[in-house]
């Protein structure tokens, strides 16, 4: 099972094993109560976990085993240059050096390498991931007095390229839930930079039924134009950690986009290829869903599916 939690969503599906083949067994949503989270933080693990425990009932499936994400508000992703090593020695090497590049005591943090490449002058780029190990114990505890079992935690861009086939093209994820834009650069398949971006403001988007696309009630938030604006300067600022300019060949779209985005980018992005990433090439949708469903679930579900998927993969 997999599981995305925001401030005001939590979704949740279930995948089973065929062949090769994941097939979507159930999926749904449910909002967050009001003072459960606050800024990515459970603060009422009780009022979460009921709600946790309803949604998982109304999927109708014994798996009790759930990975979940780490709100994006607690991630640090940072790139360290080492020497040239053998490849079991980089981790060790990567907590010696971790303070220099997050603002974390190591004691306190979850950390993972994500990403290994040559570099120049015989040195290794090294990408890192880190959470502090409170942000992950609060999630675990609401799983767990749910009455489900915390597998493991995870990043949305880690997950959502699981299932979206993330080629070796440098290329832009943009994915837009209800409170922010989470933008992801990956190179050669591997991620090399992530940044939330949050608006102070909700978009605007009203209850819908089960299987509905939600609608902007405005224009909402962000405007393409802003968000194309903020890719740029994204863009810029990686480039210069990286002392090169970085290529950009594609942009992958996924959640509640504004729906003149990929006109915007597509004329103010160096001409990038401008997709709308799709989980069904490495998952199988059951028969019966509408059109409208399969649209819902490849725009508002695809990190629920990339962290379920994650267990089958292994």
């Amino acid at each position: 099972m997999g599981m995305e939690i925001d401030d005001r969503w939590v979704r949740m599906v279930s995948l089973v094993a065929k062949g090769p083949v994941c097939r979507l067994e159930g999926f749904g949503e449910i909002a967050v109560p009001a003072g459960a989270m606050e800024n990515g933080r459970v603060i009422r693990p009780e009022m979460l976990a009921e709600v946790l425990h309803r949604l998982w009932l109304s999927l109708q499936t014994r798996e009790t085993r759930i990975v979940a994400a780490v709100d994006s508000r607690h991630v640090f992703v940072r790139n360290l240059m080492l020497p040239v090593m053998k490849q079991r020695d980089v981790f060790r090497a990567a907590r010696f050096h971790f303070l220099s590049v997050v603002p974390l005591p190591l004691e306190e943090a979850v950390i993972q390498v994500s990403g290994i490449r040559p570099g120049r002058n015989n040195e290794l780029e090294v990408t890192l991931v880190a959470v502090r190990q409170t942000r992950v114990q609060e999630l675990a505890a609401a799983i767990t007095r749910a009455g489900l079992k915390p597998a493991a935690v995870e990043i949305r861009p880690l997950a959502a390229r699981r299932v979206l086939g993330i080629d070796a093209a440098p290329q832009v994820l943009v994915d837009l839930g209800n409170e922010a834009v989470h933008l992801s650069y990956f190179d050669k398949g591997q991620l090399r930079f992530a940044r939330p971006l949050f608006s102070g403001e909700t978009t605007g988007l009203r209850e819908v039924g089960a299987g509905e696309i939600p609608a902007a009630d405005g224009p909402g938030w962000p405007q393409a134009h802003d968000l194309v604006a903020e890719i740029r300067r994204s863009l810029d600022y990686w480039s210069r950690e990286c002392q090169h300019r970085l290529g950009l060949r594609k942009l992958v779209m996924t959640g509640t986009l504004a729906e003149d985005l990929p006109i915007a980018a597509g004329n103010n992005l160096w001409q990038a290829d401008v997709i709308w990433g799709s989980p069904w090439t490495s998952i199988k949708a059951p028969d019966y869903l509408t059109r409208q469903e399969l649209r819902n679930l490849e725009r508002r579900f695809v990190v629920a599916l990339g962290l379920a998927a994650r267990e089958i993969k292994k």
